[in-house]
């Protein structure tokens, strides 16, 4: 703690200033800590605050990016649009964070996660390969 000399002489620089020892002692400590460097602890929980903030923030600019570049594929159906859900997840993007930034629901991701392909997607699919089949053997009347 305190040798007893400075003891001494805190209890005379408090008594020539009216103040008592300990808040004198609490504001000399304030001081060295901020001469410190330190950062005190209500700075502290507002940079960590801010830093994940910046981190939710990046990972909504990333998923826009990707987004960006998977729309500019010109793919209409919302059901093919739903493995931009699924990139960012693989990387530690949460899939809230994602639907949220995209809007989309959760529980149609979710929905189209357990069922990917369903049935109906299927027989279009084979009807637009068939068409296009058609067309390739005879572009002028296909």
């Amino acid at each position: 703690m305190w040798p007893v000399r400075a003891r001494c002489r805190w209890r005379r620089f408090a008594k020539d200033f009216g103040l008592s020892v300990t808040p004198l002692k609490r504001w000399i400590a304030i001081v060295e800590h901020k001469d410190s460097g330190a950062i005190p602890a209500a700075e502290s929980a507002e940079m960590r605050e801010l830093k994940k903030r910046n981190r939710l923030l990046e990972q909504e600019n990333e998923i826009l990016h990707r987004a960006a570049a998977f729309l500019a594929r010109d793919i209409n159906p919302k059901w093919q649009i739903y493995p931009l859900v699924t990139d960012p997840a693989g990387v530690g993007v949460r899939v809230a964070v994602t639907c949220r930034v995209l809007r989309f629901s959760r529980q149609g991701y979710y929905r189209w996660r357990a069922n990917q392909v369903t049935e109906r997607d299927c027989v279009d699919a084979h009807l637009v390969n068939a068409a296009r089949d058609i067309h390739a053997d005879d572009p002028a009347s296909g």
